[in-house]
């Protein structure tokens, strides 16, 4: 049986996606909602220490991320530690990316 234990974490940040047409390439805000997923036997506190490093409360993401999509976004999250099986990134409700091993 395999297991797995995740964590949701919330942020706002700015981003542009200069290659998009008008609204999107002008600078924009949105309400991020990242789960991380890890195996089981992972503990939420070891993903709470990976998450430090996510600390992108009002930040420009174009300055981590290039392009800041969702999907890229999840894809370096997902790369940054060997502990997570999957991201996933959610912009909005209806417009989310992941990335999975």
């Amino acid at each position: 049986m395999k297991t797995t234990v995740a964590r949701i974490y919330r942020f706002r940040a700015t981003h542009s996606l200069p290659d998009f047409e008008s609204p999107w390439c002008h600078p924009h805000q949105h309400d991020y909602t990242v789960e991380l997923v890890a195996e089981g036997g992972t503990s939420t506190d070891e993903l709470d220490r990976l998450w430090a490093w996510g600390a992108f409360n009002d930040q420009d993401l174009n300055e981590s991320f290039e392009p800041s999509t969702v999907e890229n976004i999840a894809s370096v999250l997902l790369n940054a530690s060997p502990l997570l099986l999957s991201v996933t990134v959610w912009e909005d409700k209806q417009r989310w990316g992941r990335a999975e091993r």
